[in-house]
């Protein structure tokens, strides 16, 4: 899912690409990414933006 994404991605282009894949799955997902460190979290809300590292 999240290989198949340009390096900077939004939660919003996430959805649209896995519409059947609920926000909750798709927020816990990045989450372990994040705590993984191969992802980071650049700003907060509905303008956040993700970035593989």
């Amino acid at each position: 899912m999240i290989t198949n994404l340009p390096r900077e991605f939004s939660i919003r282009e996430l959805q649209e690409r896995c519409p059947t894949v609920g926000i909750d799955l798709i927020r816990r997902i990045l989450r372990r990414e994040r705590d993984a460190g191969r992802l980071t979290c650049q700003g907060r809300g509905v303008d956040a933006r993700w970035q593989k590292q």
